[in-house]
């Protein structure tokens, strides 16, 4: 009982966030790093824009993409890196959402992750608005089984909390508006003027907290690793159903609602591993599956922090994504010499 008030009150909120808030969570958005500024500028200050391409990413490698010197190697285009390290599909279905309703895009490459994260992101608060929470909440309760509800289980507490991290988020985003008027909304707005130019100026990839702190074990520790990845490893596998296929089927139906092409890309994180066969199958049953050369990838200087890959491996990545723009999903066959399944090789 208890937790069907509990459930009613967040629905309660939810409405009443409904009638009084209409713009978007990612613009209140309260993480001070430049990458969420500079998507809040693109997302929200930006006049609609004709865009060639965009990627959306979950994983640590796609900070390290750099939009800037994609667009010098294609001149005349304009190309999105959206990505930073969130690792939730329902965060990258949230942004594709909030970009195709601002923004014509051409083409949205979707990462595709080794292990896909089967719960709700935290971050997931500040994006979704008062037009899609229902939708949102719905999907979440429906995951959970009748005894969840009747015996008030982790994983029913886990979505309520969830959930209610949506209700409150809503509920006070419009009094937070309210307190960010005047002098603080100019304050803030240099603020994110000054993140924004700093970001387009810099090497074009997020760090934590704007700092670099080198790892030079990286290829010692790294180098060693073959990119193959064993079926046996159930996490890993993508069961009918589950929740990154509910959030990438809505990615496929919101491309083919706006007339973008949807496609999927791979570039490995640190972990060496690639989805499994069945993996793969099911992105190509959705889209072109884009595949770069993992071998050139790490036999080179890849450096990364805790959470970020920069320097020359960011270089040499960036590279690989020009050159997939340029051959096209054909370089997804190069997959092939590296998909045979290995066990007892991902350490």
């Amino acid at each position: 009982m208890r937790l069907v008030k509990i459930i009613f009150l967040m629905f309660f909120l939810a409405a009443v966030s409904v009638c009084v808030c209409h713009f978007s969570g990612l613009r209140r958005l309260p993480i001070p790093d430049n990458k969420w500024l500079w998507i809040q500028h693109v997302l929200h200050d930006q006049p609609p824009m004709e865009v060639d391409y965009a990627f959306i990413g979950s994983s640590r490698t796609w900070c390290a993409v750099r939009s800037r010197q994609i667009e010098e190697a294609r001149p005349g285009q304009r190309i999105w890196n959206l990505g930073r390290h969130w690792i939730g599909r329902d965060i990258d279905y949230l942004l594709l959402e909030q970009l195709l309703a601002r923004h014509r895009v051409r083409h949205v490459f979707v990462e595709i992750i080794g292990q896909e994260k089967f719960a709700p992101h935290a971050y997931a608060k500040y994006l979704v608005t008062p037009e899609n929470v229902f939708e949102e909440a719905g999907y979440h309760l429906s995951r959970l089984r009748p005894a969840d509800y009747l015996t008030c289980s982790s994983q029913a507490k886990e979505v309520t909390k969830h959930l209610l991290s949506y209700s409150a988020e809503l509920s006070v985003r419009w009094y937070k508006s309210l307190l960010t008027t005047g002098w603080l909304a100019v304050s803030g707005d240099r603020h994110r003027a000054a993140a924004v130019e700093a970001y387009e100026k810099s090497g074009g990839f997020y760090t934590r907290d704007n700092q670099v702190q080198p790892r030079p074990d990286f290829v010692e520790r790294y180098g060693r690793f073959q990119p193959f990845f064993p079926v046996s490893k159930g996490p890993y596998l993508l069961p009918p159903e589950s929740f990154p296929d509910y959030y990438l089927h809505r990615m496929r139906t919101l491309a083919d609602r706006h007339g973008t092409e949807l496609s999927f890309i791979f570039i490995s994180d640190f972990g060496a591993v690639l989805p499994n066969n069945q993996a793969f199958g099911r992105y190509r049953d959705m889209g072109d599956v884009y595949f770069p050369s993992l071998r050139r990838l790490y036999h080179s200087e890849l450096w990364r922090d805790k959470n970020h890959l920069y320097g020359s491996g960011a270089v040499v990545l960036t590279d690989e994504i020009i050159r997939l723009l340029e051959e096209g999903a054909a370089a997804s066959e190069e997959m092939g010499q590296y998909v045979p399944v290995v066990e007892n090789n991902v350490k």
